[in-house]
Parts: C-alpha cells; structure tokens; sequence
C-alpha cells in the first residue's frame, strides 16, 4: 500500500515538474527571442513605451484641462462680456483643447499623421453627410452668439415655445418654462424662427382691454380706468414713459363697448402691473355697477328644453 502510494506521488510530481518545466522554457523563449530579440524586442519594448507614456499624457490633460477651465470660471478678472459669450468661449475653448490633446497623444503613439488626416477626412465627409442636423445647429449656435438676439436670463418666444433662457450651448440652446419645465430647442430652430425678446427693453408697454354694456356712458367708463391708472404706482409717466397713459373707446361690438387701455412700465413690474390694474378695475366695475356685455342671443331646441 505505501510503494502505491510512493510510485503515485511521484508521477504527480513528475507531471508537476514537466508542466513547469514547459512553461519557465517558453517564458525563457519569450524573453530572449521576442523582448530581447535585437529588433522585434526594441520595438515591442518601444511600442510599449508609447502606450505608457500615451495613456499619462491623457490622464495630465485631461485635469490640467479641466484646472484650466476651472481656474477661468473662478477668475476675478474676466473679460467684460455676458454670460452668454462667455459661456460660448468656454465651450468652444474646452472642444479646441480636448482637440489638440487628441493630436497629442496620438503623436506620441507614433500613428502617421498622413493617416490620420485621410481617415478624418473621409470620416468628416461621412459624418457630415449623416449629421446635416447637427451641423446646422452648430451654425446656429454660432450665429446666435455673434448676433445675440437674446442673452441667459431673457424670456423669449420662438419655434412655437417660450421660457426663460438658461443656457446656450453650441448645438442646443434651453429654456425653463413658467412652469419650470426645461425646454431644449435645436439652435437651427431658433436661427430659422422669429424670436420676440420681452427682456430685451428696459420698459414695456401694457395692453389692456375692456368690454362694458352698450348702454353706459363712456366718459364716465373712462374715468373710472383713468383712476385705476393714477392708482398705480408701477405707472410710468412722462417723461421715464415713452407715451402718457392712454384710454380711449376703441370699438362698437354688438355686445357693447370695448375700451383699451395703454400704460408704459419698468419690464420686472410688467406681471405684476397687469395683474394689479385687471383687478383693481373689475372691483371698480362692480362698485360703480358698470353693466357686463350682452350675451349673445343663442336659439334653444325643443330637444335642449327637455
């Protein structure tokens, strides 16, 4: 039982031994017939090298990059221009650099830059055949930055939406809606669009209209709106108001009569201006019983009756 024992212990080991054996004479083989091999080993050892020295070069770039942009946000001593440009220059700044870090590294790795320029070439014609969209888009971002017909914090309307601006980037420019909802609009959409600007005037108009009875007297309507508007300290006046208040009977419907009202303001105090006035006047309306319009006379059926 033990020399059974013995005699398996040995070919186990022998086995062992074998198997090690073959690997430490291909591992020797490998080192002196490929890494030391005058030629293939220099190359291999350089390629290596590249791949090394390719990878750190990113991982620098990359933080001093970002150290970079970092460092421009925080800088007490920016240049005199808006956060839209700048927020421009700084998308724009981050793409060219991240661009040359690429050139850079793949300088290092030692690729042709005779090839790589045919692949980028054939590539860009490719990709812009495929991205006709997003070309356009990056057009607009850039015509709406050198143009500017609004800037990050204006509320405008365009391409059937409007909200606040909260950024414009190179492809997309997003708006926060009144609901704060974020809206993304395809800056190709806001360059082929009307854009109105409410924020762009430091003064605004206000409009305003009333429909009253065909029966009431219309100076006496028009007093009580002259009153509303001396009751409002939000009210320019000449000369801060581009024009003086203006109230006028402005249409005879068959319903009654309809009077606009026209008042200039500072543009923050526009909402509140509008919501103020509208409900000063309809408390008025109703203390001096000014008459509501007629109600459109409207056949009934037999059928509705029942």
């Amino acid at each position: 039982m033990t020399d059974q024992v013995g005699q398996v212990s040995n070919a186990v080991s022998e086995a062992v031994t074998e198997k090690v054996t073959e690997h430490v004479t291909f591992v020797q083989w490998f080192w002196h017939n490929v890494l030391w091999k005058p030629g293939t080993g220099e190359m291999l050892w350089g390629m290596l090298l590249r791949v090394v020295f390719a990878a750190l070069l990113w991982w620098i770039g990359t933080r001093l990059i970002r150290k970079i942009l970092g460092l421009s946000l925080r800088s007490k001593m920016q240049l005199p221009m808006d956060r839209t440009m700048r927020r421009f220059l700084l998308n724009a700044t981050r793409t060219a650099l991240y661009a040359l870090l690429v050139l850079a590294v793949i300088a290092v790795l030692g690729i042709p830059m005779a090839s790589v320029t045919a692949v980028v070439a054939s590539t860009g014609v490719t990709l812009g055949l495929a991205m006709q969209g997003a070309l356009s888009n990056l057009a607009g971002g850039i015509m709406l930055t050198l143009t500017r017909p609004f800037a990050i914090g204006d509320y405008i309307e365009a391409a059937q939406v409007g909200g606040t601006v909260d950024e414009i980037g190179l492809f997309y420019t997003v708006l926060v809606g009144i609901d704060n909802k974020k809206i993304t609009v395809p800056n190709g959409s806001l360059m082929n669009a009307n854009i109105t600007n409410y924020s762009s005037m430091a003064k605004r108009r206000l409009d305003l209209t009333f429909l009253v009875g065909r029966n009431e007297d219309p100076e006496r309507v028009k007093e009580i709106l002259r009153a509303a508007i001396a009751a409002e300290s939000a009210v320019l006046q000449p000369p801060d108001a581009v024009a003086a208040p203006f109230v006028a009977l402005t249409e005879l419907q068959e319903k009654g009569l309809l009077f606009t009202l026209r008042v200039w303001c500072k543009n923050p105090d526009y909402w509140n201006l509008n919501f103020a006035l509208t409900e000063r006047i309809a408390k008025a309306f109703q203390q001096e019983h000014i008459s509501p319009p007629a109600q459109p006379y409207r056949a009934v059926d037999e059928n509705e009756e029942r």
